[in-house]
């Protein structure tokens, strides 16, 4: 994973939580085998590309490629996870996280975590991947996906509820 840098703040992830993320769990609308490029994002957004973008397999056209869908991406360095004025994980498993991995000499894999889950090849993986993956298998790059519908939404205040809520506090 890129080490970033530190800087006088943490970020604040906690806007980019996505409970309401659905994947797209079919395989067999799987692209061609070696193309997981493909299926990681059509896990995340649910159809292909409007556009071709090769294979996917590089970040640049995979970052593009979810970018031209409405997905944001945020970028996750080891600086940016560390940087944080307590114990409390910064990426929790509200988040869709979306990682590039070193899976042989050559060769590189995409998979998508969230929920507790590994998502690859538009499959639920996570029986088949060992607590040491991301040793054996290197994080290259990691980002944060995140679409405003999976994300909880803000309960508004009806009128009379702020108005309890003003007299209360008024009178503290």
């Amino acid at each position: 994973m890129k080490k970033g840098r530190y800087a006088n703040f943490y970020s604040d992830l906690e806007a980019y939580r996505s409970p309401f993320f659905e994947p797209f769990l079919d395989y067999r609308f799987s692209a061609s085998p070696g193309c997981c490029g493909w299926d990681a994002f059509k896990t995340i957004v649910g159809h292909n590309p409007n556009r071709r973008f090769g294979k996917l397999t590089t970040d640049k056209l995979m970052v593009e490629a979810l970018e031209n869908s409405g997905i944001h991406v945020i970028p996750l360095s080891v600086c940016k996870v560390t940087n944080r004025p307590s114990l409390m994980n910064l990426v929790n498993e509200d988040h869709v996280v979306l990682i590039s991995q070193m899976f042989r000499k050559d060769e590189g894999s995409w998979v998508i975590l969230h929920g507790g889950k590994i998502f690859h090849n538009c499959k639920d993986e996570t029986e088949y991947f060992h607590p040491l993956e991301f040793i054996n298998r290197p994080i290259l790059s990691a980002y944060i996906v995140w679409k405003e519908k999976w994300a909880p939404k803000q309960r508004k205040l009806k009128i009379e509820d702020w108005r309890m809520w003003f007299n209360n506090e008024r009178f503290r």
